[in-house]
């Protein structure tokens, strides 16, 4: 039996994922931003794509965003929510966290926020 312990940007897709991704990639790659037909039908694509996972989330539409990875989500998310926030910010932030999120509090720093990071104890918990 394998166990496989590192599912963070490593997890195996399942069959149905793979095979709509392979359809995508082999028959929808086209721009769905450009307005000829076949970019059109992916624009379409992404829309349903879209539209299925916020009835599932209980979300707008409005609200999903499709990235590349963990790292582009991650700046969207915590650059974007203090971006919309007024005037310099005090942000906290663990010390263990993915360096991708540590490099957007830094990003954050040096526009000016107050960054402070909680290191950890031996147990991983939050001194």
């Amino acid at each position: 039996m394998l166990a496989y312990l590192d599912n963070s940007a490593t997890t195996r897709p399942t069959d149905g994922v793979i095979d709509a991704m392979s359809r995508c990639m082999r028959e929808g790659y086209f721009n769905p931003s450009s307005l000829y037909a076949p970019a059109i039908d992916s624009e379409k694509a992404m829309r349903a794509c879209r539209e299925e996972l916020a009835s599932a989330l209980c979300v707008s539409p409005k609200g999903i965003f499709f990235t590349s990875g963990g790292t582009e989500a991650n700046n969207l998310a915590i650059i974007g929510a203090v971006s919309a926030m007024r005037g310099p910010q005090h942000l906290i932030v663990s010390a263990v966290e993915h360096p991708s999120v540590l490099e957007a509090f830094h990003y954050l720093e040096g526009l000016g926020h107050r960054v402070t990071v909680i290191g950890v104890d031996g147990r991983g918990q939050l001194d």
